[in-house]
């Protein structure tokens, strides 16, 4: 069986966290050994930490989702970002980030979100998961 990796996953959804184990169990059988769970806020670190602890296979991308920003952006979530991703070595990369203008309206927060999230993964030396 091919080894394989889910590069984008979001694991602590509850139709799958509600029964993390059996969802495993059909990942595992599936010859899945590692996967990236994309945050879509950074509020979300703190259960994808407990879930990295239980899962040893799944790594952590810390980011804000552009359908996230409305409302919610400003410099100190970029910075919240960034220390995150330097808090725990199971962070692998930054995102999920990107422009989504078809659901939003506020382009202007998406755009700055976004361009704070391509510097944090610059200066980190880490890959960006674009929406």
């Amino acid at each position: 069986m091919v080894a394989l990796v889910d590069t984008h996953v979001h694991v602590n959804f509850p139709e799958l966290a509600t029964d993390l184990a059996a969802v495993r169990q059909r990942w595992q059988a599936q010859g899945v050994i590692r996967l990236v769970h994309s945050c879509v806020t950074p509020d979300e670190f703190g259960t994808l930490q407990a879930i990295a602890e239980r899962c040893p296979e799944v790594a952590i991308a810390v980011g804000l989702h552009p359908l996230s920003t409305a409302g919610f952006w400003q410099a100190a979530v970029g910075d919240r970002i960034a220390e995150l991703a330097q808090s725990d070595r199971r962070v692998v990369a930054i995102g999920e980030t990107g422009l989504d203008f078809y659901k939003a309206t506020n382009q202007e927060e998406q755009i700055a979100a976004f361009t704070r999230q391509i510097e944090i993964a610059q200066a980190l030396d880490l890959p960006l998961i674009v929406h």
